[in-house]
C-alpha cells in the first residue's frame, strides 16, 4: 500500500528581487532550501481539481487515522475510507492536511491518484505518513527568533548625589590655582534634577623692594560659573524622554545642535538599550523533511535549532555592520545535508522599517557657556528632527528649525543599495534677514571585514543660515570633503587613508575673547574666505599582546605645503607595566618623547606614570602618582618646563546621600547602587562577578558604575557569611534609572540551626530516613548517616519525634545558650 518514487537531494537558491518603487522594497534574503523527493517545482502549484472516483461498489471500512505530512503530525484524527487496497480521502479532509486544491468542492479522491505524492498506511498504529512536494501544500510558516535580551524593569530609589572634581596647581612664581567642577543631582521614581557647575580660586603674590622699601602684593581672584541645570524625566516602556532647562537640540549627520534653555522631548531609544532599532536581514526558505538547522554568519555560528516540515524565516539575528556573507544549513531527518551561501548587506545607521526617531525643543540659544552663568538669547527658537524607517532598506530624514531671525527646513535619506553599500543624500533651505540660502550633502560607504572605504561633501551657498550660525557665532562651512579608506592586511597590520578639505566664506569667526571684569563677550571675524586640505596615511601593527607600532603621514596641500611624520612604539609586560617612545618631524624639526606608566587591575590599587618631550625649542616632563580607592581618586605630580616647574595634586569622587546613609564612592557617571546586607558587617560584595568590597559597619556599600536600563549582576559571598546566618538569594539583577540609584536588599536573618547524633534505646545509630517532627510540625528533614540530622528553628528547650518502623520515639534536648556557630548536639538517646 506504500507508493513510491525515485529520492534524491536537490537544492534550489531565490533571492528576492528588489522591487522599483521605495513602498515595496524589503530587506529580506529568500534562501529556498528543498532536501526531498524530486519533483517539477516553479511558483507555488496546487493540485489538480479533484474528479468524483466511482469505487464499483467495493466494500468501504472507515478509519480515523493520526496523519503525518512530510514529518510534521497533524494536530487531529481524520476520518479515511478504506476500500481494498485503496485509501480514500474526501477534499475538506486534505485540506485539512494542507493540501492546496484548485475546486471547492467535496469530491473524494483515491491517494494512489495523487501526483507526486506517497503514503504509507500503517494498520498497528493506526498512522499515515504522507510525503508530498512542499509547493503542493499550504505548512504554516516557521518563524525562529534570534537570542532577545529580556527588558528588565528599572528600580529607581530616591536621594541626592554630589559629583567632584577638584585641582590645585602652585609655581615658584607664587601663582596657585584651585579649580573645581561639581554636579549635583536630585533623583526619585519620578525623574531627576541635576546642577553642574564651575568653581576657580586664582591666587597671585609679588614681593620685593623698590626705592630703598620693601613691597609686597597679593590679590585673589574667585570665579563662579553655573552650566547646566535642568530636570530629567524618562519613560522606557514608551522610549520618550523630558528635559526642562538647559538642554540641547537634536541633529541629524547634515545639522548642528545648539544649546538652549527651554523643553526637550522626543524619542530615546537608550532608554531600551538591548533593542536593536536597525535592519537586520530575514533568512527565509523551506525544509521538506523535519531538519536541524545552523546559521553562520561571517564564518561563527549565530543560530541553531530544529524545524518542522514547511517554509521557515530566520528573524532579528544579529549581524556585524557592512558587508557580511551568511551560511544556512539544512540537514534532514534522513541525515542530509544542504548548505547555501547568502551576501548581505547591514547597516546601523538606518531604522527598521516602520520605526521612528523623533524630538522636539523650544527655548532661547545659551550665549557664552563656561563663561557667564544666565546669558540667553533673547529670541525664542524651535526645532524639530525625526526620522522614520520607510522600508529595511531606506530610511527618511528631517529637520527644521525657526526664529525670529532664520527659517531652516531640510530633508535627506539613508539607503542601502544590495550589497554595494550605503548612500545618504540631503536637501536644505534657509531663510534669513531677506536673503534665501541653500545646502545639499552626498555619501557613500562601504565596509566588510577586510576593507572599508568612505566619503561624504557637504556644500553650501554663501547665504546659507541655520540657528547656530545667527545666534551662536558658528559659521557654516560652504564646502566640507572627506575621504576615508582602510584595509586590514592580516598579519601586517591595517592600513587607513584620509582625505579632508574644507572651506569657509568671508565674515567667519576666528578669535573669542571674554572679559571677566564686565561679563562681555567678544568675536572676532576674518574678511577673506579660508581652504583647507589635508591628506594623511595611518598604519599600525600588534605584536600579540606584547607590542604595537604606529606609523602616520599627514601632509597638508596648503600654502605653504607642511608634512608631519610620527612613529610610535609601545611595548606591555606582564606586571602591567607600558613602555612607550616617539618620534615626530614636523617642518623640518625633529622632536621625542618618552614614557613608562602602571596601572592596577584591581579595584584598588596605586598607579604611577611619566613622560619627557624634547624638541628644538622646549623639554618638557612629567611624574605623576596617584591612587584608587573606593572613595575617589587621587593623584599628585609635578610638571617641569623649560626653566618653569609647578606642582599640581587632584581628588575626585562623590558624596551619595540614600537610605539614611552618607556615602563616599568614586565619581559616579551613570547609575549606582546601594547595597544592604541587613545590618552584617564585612560581608563582600561582587558586581557583574568583580568583588568590589566590603560591607561597613552597617551592613552597607555603594557601588558603581551601573548601567542604567541594562542588567547589572550584584551579588554577595555567601561563603564569608556567618554560620548562624541564613540568606535566601545570593544574586539580584538591578537596572538603575539613568543618573540614578537603586537600593539592592539581601534578606541576611540569624538561625538557630545544630547538628545533632541520634542514637536508639539500644544505644545503636538511629537508620537513614527517618522522618523528623520538632516541637509538633514537620520539618521535612530525614536523619543521615551515623544518626545524624540537622535541625534549624530550634527553641531553647525542643522536642524531637523521630518516626521508626517499630513506632516513634521522642528527644528531648536544649539549645546552647553560648553558641557562636552551628553547635553539634549528642549523642541522644531517642526513647
Amino acid at each position: 500500500m506504500r507508493k513510491s518514487i525515485n529520492s534524491l537531494s536537490s537544492l534550489s537558491f531565490l533571492r528576492q528581487r528588489r522591487a522599483h518603487r521605495a513602498s515595496h522594497s524589503n530587506f529580506y534574503l529568500c534562501v529556498t532550501l528543498i532536501v526531498a523527493p524530486s519533483f517539477a517545482a516553479t511558483a507555488a502549484t496546487a493540485l489538480p481539481p479533484i474528479q468524483p472516483t466511482a469505487h464499483m461498489g467495493t466494500v468501504s471500512q472507515q478509519l480515523y487515522l493520526q496523519v503525518f505530512i512530510n514529518g510534521n503530525r497533524v494536530a487531529q484524527l481524520l476520518p479515511f475510507d478504506q476500500r481494498g487496497e485503496s485509501i480514500w480521502a474526501s477534499s475538506d479532509v486534505l485540506r485539512k492536511i494542507g493540501f492546496k486544491l484548485t475546486n471547492q468542492g467535496s469530491s473524494e479522491v483515491n491517494l494512489n491518484t495523487l501526483p507526486a505524492v506517497t503514503f504509507n498506511y500503517d494498520a498497528t498504529t493506526q498512522s499515515l505518513a504522507l510525503t508530498a512536494p512542499t509547493d503542493t501544500l499550504e505548512l504554516d510558516t516557521t518563524k525562529l527568533q534570534g537570542p532577545e535580551m529580556a527588558t528588565l524593569q528599572a528600580t529607581p530609589g530616591t536621594g541626592a548625589l554630589l559629583n567632584y572634581d577638584l585641582y590645585a596647581v602652585h609655581n615658584p612664581d607664587s601663582n596657585s590655582t584651585l579649580s573645581g567642577s561639581s554636579e549635583m543631582r536630585y533623583f526619585s521614581p519620578l525623574g531627576v534634577l541635576n546642577n553642574t557647575m564651575l568653581t576657580t580660586l586664582q591666587t597671585q603674590s609679588n614681593s620685593g623692594s623698590s626705592s630703598g622699601s620693601s613691597y609686597y602684593d597679593y590679590s585673589r581672584r574667585t570665579r563662579n560659573v553655573r552650566l547646566d541645570t535642568a530636570w530629567n524625566s524618562y519613560w522606557p516602556e514608551s522610549e520618550i524622554s523630558l528635559s526642562v532647562g538647559d538642554t540641547t537640540t537634536s541633529y541629524l549627520p547634515w545639522t548642528r545642535s545648539i544649546r538652549v534653555g527651554g523643553i526637550r522631548l522626543g524619542r530615546d531609544f537608550s532608554l531600551k538599550p538591548y533593542r536593536i532599532t536597525s535592519p537586520l536581514p530575514a533568512f527565509m526558505g523551506t525544509a521538506v523533511l523535519p531538519s536541524a538547522i545552523d546559521l553562520y554568519i561571517d564564518g561563527i555560528k549565530r543560530y541553531n535549532g530544529q524545524l518542522p516540515a514547511g517554509p521557515f524565516q530566520l528573524e532579528n539575528m544579529p549581524v556585524v555592520s557592512g558587508m557580511g556573507n551568511a551560511q544556512v544549513e539544512l540537514t534532514d531527518a534522513l541525515g542530509r545535508r544542504t548548505v547555501v551561501d547568502i551576501p548581505f548587506y547591514s547597516s546601523n545607521t538606518l531604522l527598521a522599517k516602520g520605526l521612528s526617531d523623533w524630538s522636539v525643543e523650544a527655548g532661547y540659544v545659551r550665549k557664552d557657556y563656561g563663561y557667564a552663568s544666565f546669558s540667553y538669547e533673547k529670541d525664542p527658537v524651535y526645532s524639530a528632527t525625526g526620522r522614520y524607517g520607510i522600508s529595511n532598506n531606506l530610511t527618511l530624514e528631517g529637520h527644521g528649525e525657526y526664529s525670529g531671525r532664520v527659517v531652516t527646513l531640510g530633508a535627506g535619506a539613508v539607503a542601502t543599495v544590495g550589497v554595494l553599500g550605503q548612500v545618504s543624500a540631503s536637501y536644505s533651505a534657509s531663510r534669513s534677514d531677506d536673503r534665501q540660502g541653500s545646502k545639499y550633502s552626498l555619501g557613500y560607504q562601504w565596509q566588510n571585514r577586510r576593507f572599508n572605504i568612505g566619503m561624504n561633501t557637504v556644500r553650501s551657498t554663501e547665504d546659507y543660515r541655520d540657528v547656530a550660525s545667527v545666534y551662536a557665532n558658528s559659521s557654516t562651512p560652504r564646502v566640507t570633503e572627506s575621504a576615508v579608506a582602510g584595509v586590514s592586511l592580516d598579519n601586517l597590520g591595517s592600513l587607513n587613508l584620509s582625505y579632508v578639505h574644507t572651506r569657509y566664506g568671508n565674515n567667519i569667526p576666528t578669535a573669542y575673547y571674554y572679559s571677566g571684569s564686565n561679563n562681555n563677550a567678544y568675536t572676532y571675524y576674518s574678511s577673506t574666505a579660508t581652504s583647507n586640505r589635508y591628506v594623511g596615511a595611518y598604519w599600525s601593527k600588534s605584536f600579540g599582546n606584547h607590542a604595537t607600532v604606529s606609523l602616520s603621514y599627514n601632509r597638508s596641500l596648503n600654502s605653504p605645503r607642511t608634512n608631519m611624520v610620527f612613529l610610535g612604539l609601545s611595548m606591555y609586560f606582564d606586571n602591567n607595566l607600558t613602555v612607550g617612545s616617539s618620534v615626530q618631524r614636523s617642518t623640518g624639526q625633529n622632536s621625542y618623547g618618552l614614557s613608562a606608566s602602571q596601572w592596577t587591575r584591581e579595584e584598588t590599587g596605586w598607579n604611577w606614570t611619566v613622560q619627557g618631550q624634547k624638541n628644538p625649542q622646549s623639554t618638557y616632563g612629567n611624574a605623576e602618582v596617584s591612587y584608587r580607592s573606593l572613595k575617589g581618586d587621587y593623584r599628585v605630580g609635578v610638571n617641569a618646563y623649560e626653566h618653569t616647574n609647578s606642582a599640581y595634586a587632584g581628588a575626585s569622587g562623590s558624596v551619595v546621600a540614600m537610605d539614611g546613609g552618607l556615602f563616599a564612592g568614586r565619581k559616579v557617571y551613570d547609575g549606582f547602587a546601594v547595597v544592604s546586607t541587613s545590618g552584617v558587617p564585612d560581608v563582600p560584595v561582587m558586581l557583574q562577578n568583580r568583588q568590589i568590597g566590603l560591607t561597613d559597619a552597617q551592613g552597607r556599600l555603594m557601588i558603581s558604575p551601573l548601567n542604567a536600563y541594562q542588567k547589572n549582576q550584584v551579588s554577595i559571598d555567601a561563603l564569608n557569611l556567618p554560620t548562624t546566618m541564613k540568606i535566601d538569594k545570593v544574586n539580584i539583577n538591578v537596572a538603575p534609572q539613568r543618573d540614578s540609584g537603586a537600593m539592592v536588599k539581601f534578606e541576611l536573618r540569624p538561625v538557630r540551626a545544630a547538628t545533632l547524633t541520634l542514637h536508639d534505646g539500644a544505644g545503636t545509630v538511629i537508620a537513614v530516613g527517618a522522618p523528623l517532627n520538632l516541637n509538633g510540625n514537620a520539618t521535612g528533614s530525614v536523619t543521615g548517616y551515623d544518626g545524624l540530622a540537622y535541625l534549624e528553628d530550634l527553641e531553647d528547650d525542643n522536642t524531637l519525634l523521630v518516626s521508626l518502623p517499630q513506632g516513634p520515639c521522642t528527644v528531648r534536648f536544649s539549645y546552647p545558650k553560648t553558641a557562636v556557630a552551628i553547635p553539634a548536639i549528642g549523642p541522644l538517646t531517642c526513647e
